[in-house]
């Protein structure tokens, strides 16, 4: 039901090193959240990698309905 822009392309990252991974996160989730209408930005990205394979990760997404702050962990 999504079209091929929307979503996030982890396989950009997925082996990059921790200081290419931390800068490209931020711009890969704005790109992939903002297709949608009622997220207006991404902001106070977090990003730390727990051992070889395991992000973990947070953001506040702004969107119409007020700030939503997201935390997630990531498995790779």
């Amino acid at each position: 039901i999504y079209s091929w822009g929307y979503g996030f392309e982890s396989n950009e990252v997925i082996g990059q090193d921790e200081t290419v991974l931390k800068s490209e996160i931020g711009r890969l989730l704005n790109e992939a959240l903002t297709e949608d209408d009622r997220i207006d930005s991404i902001e106070n990205v977090q990003v730390e990698i727990i051992g070889k394979q395991k992000a973990a990760g947070s953001f506040t997404a702004v969107s119409i309905f007020g700030d939503i702050p997201i935390k997630t962990e990531v498995i790779y």
